[in-house]
């Protein structure tokens, strides 16, 4: 296999970038509903993390 320390490295970065994409997005919508998310657009992140 070509570049073996090149694509692992890869592998592990988009991975670990899924994995956060992920858990922001289950946090958000663990505290806005739905409703709100999407009349927030763009600004959705900032909206959950007011009560913060």
């Amino acid at each position: 296999m070509k570049n073996s320390k090149k694509n692992m490295l890869r592998a592990m970065l988009l991975s670990i970038l899924i994995v956060l994409y992920v858990t922001i997005s289950i946090t958000v919508l663990g505290n806005l509903p739905l409703k709100e998310v999407i009349k927030a657009k763009d600004y959705a992140l900032a909206l959950a993390a007011k009560p913060v």
